[in-house]
């Protein structure tokens, strides 16, 4: 087995942001400009990502996965998708994977922190491997997973 060296995905990026929030903007103003706007492009047949960047309790958490009585991205954007897939009654179906970078090591959230490995394709495309996948048939079932993967992921302090 041969480990690949996942530094120029991990270390060597520079960051444009499109949006900066703080304090003030709630989790729905925050889905609203940074996130809405990706499902289009994932419903034409893209890719996107929303990456919620942070010192250690800066507030990632609560706005992905929400509390307080407040929604958090994750069910804000599964609301919606759910809603456009049943409104096409197209056939889609959502697949999910969940996994955590931390200390530049990869792990499955779905599969109890199994750690994973960076491989790029012939044609430059990033896989994580071996990553798991599951289908999911309506917002319950996302919040469940969801939850699940985040319950073990890794709290750190930042020193």
């Amino acid at each position: 087995k041969e480990r690949e060296d996942t530094t120029r995905y991990f270390e060597e990026w520079h960051w444009m942001f499109d949006e900066v929030f703080d304090e003030r903007d709630t989790n729905r103003s925050v889905y609203d400009r940074a996130a809405r706007p990706l499902l289009d492009v994932m419903f034409g047949g893209g890719y996107a990502t929303c990456f919620a960047f942070g010192q250690t309790g800066s507030g990632k958490t609560h706005t992905t996965l929400g509390g307080g009585g407040e929604p958090g991205l994750f069910f804000l954007a599964a609301q919606d998708m759910f809603a456009r897939i049943e409104a096409a009654a197209s056939g889609h179906v959502l697949c999910v994977s969940f996994f955590e970078i931390y200390q530049k090591k990869i792990f499955d959230l779905l599969q109890d922190r199994k750690e994973c490995q960076a491989r790029e394709n012939r044609n430059k495309k990033l896989h994580i491997l071996p990553l798991s996948e599951r289908t999911v048939r309506n917002v319950g079932q996302l919040t469940a997973l969801i939850r699940e993967g985040a319950e073990l992921r890794q709290m750190g302090a930042t020193g």
